[in-house]
């Protein structure tokens, strides 16, 4: 080769080897920068965007299964040497889609929707079927009981006449589709529902009782959401608004707050072992507080495990900030007092089994025993996306 096309070739391999070098050793410094930036370009909610098409209709096969407890000796209820017997039945397996609708976009990089879910029964993974009779304690006659609780004495005493009357057994006997989805009719929502000071509350689908009845493919059950899009602050699915509202009007105070909460299809990146995960739930009408437990590996991917603790099961005995929770009405630690939250009707929600509640609830019944790797509530996290 010529001596001065050497020299070219040599000063132009020298230049690329140069550049190639640099803009290696750039791409190694700024490696996280460059990652944040191309996350941050994705987890954008709007229209057309990869967050948007995972968010708008969830893509991956969900599955509910329920499980219902049967009481096996409501006869001995006035017995008081014998214990409630429960016997754990199912699962009855759903399959569940879940939509958003009434998608509107606001000009504060906020989009306001509704959520549909819906829900089709699945034979073959259930344990049972759906005429499988279940007997339990009478829900709408403890109901209305609690209802009236703090009232005169004369109206108590009149509603209890009439109660008596009107139901026999504390019991209910009932098929299983019934107490789930189809509902059941009682002679006692058809009275409340006439009456005035149940009317006023707007109280939905008293015509039947049934625990998720007038739930499948209803877009105005769970409320409408406001959410930041995390166009301009990086907080995308953090909710803004629920029911129209900044402050829930089920809890008061810090409670009542949503306090940067994740409506429960984004969360926050760059989680520590120390951070605290928030999401909400129209179920409960709060927020949840999940701790970090532990380090997973999923498919060779480092996960952080948050699991339900303290922070989220307790009334206020472990966690003080907590009292404001049970408004008024607290329970030993690990059961959620969510009254309010449901119209007025005595409703406590627990993990399953009462898992990792104060052994008061477990003392005084039988056939219900928790365990850690059936009943903890955890979700894992990549922590930096």
């Amino acid at each position: 080769m010529h001596p001065k096309k050497l020299f070219t070739f040599f000063v132009c391999s020298c230049c690329v080897s140069v550049i190639l070098i640099v803009f290696g050793t750039l791409l190694i410094c700024f490696t996280h920068i460059i990652y944040e930036a191309i996350l941050k370009g994705n987890l954008v909610l709007q229209p057309g965007s990869s967050a948007f098409q995972v968010w708008v209709k969830n893509p991956v096969p969900l599955y509910l299964k329920l499980y219902l407890f049967n009481w096996t000796n409501p006869k001995d209820i006035n017995n008081h040497t014998i214990k409630p017997h429960f016997q754990k039945i199912g699962p009855y397996t759903f399959y569940e889609t879940k939509e958003k609708t009434n998608i509107t976009w606001n000009n504060n990089n906020t989009v306001t929707y509704k959520n549909m879910k819906k829900w089709w029964y699945v034979p073959e993974k259930s344990n049972g079927t759906l005429a499988d009779t279940v007997i339990s304690v009478n829900p709408v006659a403890f109901s209305a009981a609690y209802t009236v609780r703090d009232f005169h004495f004369i109206v108590k005493k009149t509603f209890s006449g009439v109660l008596s009357s009107m139901v026999q057994t504390v019991e209910a006997v009932r098929p299983v589709g019934d107490v789930l989805f189809d509902g059941y009719t009682d002679a006692l929502l058809s009275i409340a529902a006439k009456l005035p000071f149940l009317s006023k509350n707007n109280i939905p689908n008293m015509d039947k009782f049934g625990w998720f009845y007038g739930r499948n493919g209803s877009e105005d059950f769970d409320g409408e959401f406001n959410i930041d899009t995390g166009r301009s602050d990086g907080k995308i699915g953090e909710l803004e608004r629920w029911k129209f509202q900044e402050h829930t009007p089920y809890y008061p105070g810090k409670c009542g707050r949503f306090d940067g909460a994740s409506a429960g299809d984004f969360f926050p990146g760059n989680l520590k072992k120390d951070s605290i995960v928030k999401m909400f739930s129209s179920d409960l009408c709060r927020y949840v507080e999940l701790e970090f437990a532990e380090e997973v590996m999923i498919h060779g991917i480092t996960g952080y495990k948050f699991i339900a603790g303290q922070k989220f099961l307790d009334n206020g005995t472990k966690v003080p900030e907590n009292k404001c929770f049970c408004d008024g009405d607290c329970m030993p630690s690990g059961a959620l007092n969510v009254s309010n939250c449901r119209h007025g009707s005595p409703a406590f929600v627990t993990l399953p089994n009462y898992y990792s509640a104060d052994p008061y609830y477990t003392r005084h019944i039988e056939g219900v025993v928790p365990d850690k790797e059936r009943d903890e509530f955890y979700m894992i996290f990549e922590p930096m996306s």
